[in-house]
């Protein structure tokens, strides 16, 4: 189970319940955990300059976020990455806490193509930093945690998580800047 809680301006933020991690009823769980972030962040105000009502306005949030607008690549040189390290046989997964929308965001990306797996913590019923998401996404690949390498923005989640499953792990702003040094720190040549 996991407890989710918003600690900015706690004091006008409800308590988030005990959400548990079920595939039958995820994709919903994570709808109504996103609208009620989106709500109480607000608190009303948008609906009051806008004059559109609190669904109306978390619906069309909700599906901004699965829109190519909502999101950037970090790294202008990662198509050009992500194809060198398919070549050269090297396996890549992305490993998510995103819900079920991460796959139309990466298709709207035109970056699905690059991967072999995605992990998302809404279908694999775990969330980072629980070792299982780490592991599931290795057997997806049908690469042992120890051959893998994680890279990823979040110490506790990222580096922590996937240490815990045995695979290494890489900070993303500190240990590597670039998919290019990704790339050449395990040995491909871009």
């Amino acid at each position: 189970m996991l407890n989710w809680r918003i600690s900015i301006g706690k004091q006008h933020m409800p308590e988030f319940p005990q959400i548990p991690m079920d595939g039958n009823r995820c994709e919903r769980t994570m709808k109504l955990l996103f609208l009620k972030i989106t709500l109480s962040l607000n608190l009303g105000t948008v609906s009051s300059s806008t004059g559109c009502s609190d669904s109306q306005y978390f619906e069309e949030l909700y599906n901004y976020y699965t829109t190519e607008k909502a999101w950037h690549l970090c790294d202008p040189d990662a198509e050009k990455v992500f194809k060198t390290l398919r070549n050269a046989g090297v396996k890549l997964a992305v490993v998510s806490n995103f819900d079920t929308r991460l796959r139309p965001v990466l298709r709207a990306l035109n970056c699905d193509y690059w991967f072999d797996v995605v992990a998302v913590s809404a279908e694999v019923e775990a969330e980072k930093p629980n070792p299982t998401i780490f592991i599931k996404a290795c057997e997806l690949l049908g690469v042992k945690p120890e051959d893998a390498v994680h890279v990823g923005d979040d110490r506790r989640n990222d580096l922590w998580g996937a240490r815990d499953a045995g695979c290494d792990a890489w900070l993303w702003g500190s240990d590597v800047h670039s998919f290019k040094e990704v790339a050449q720190r395990i040995g491909v040549r871009v």
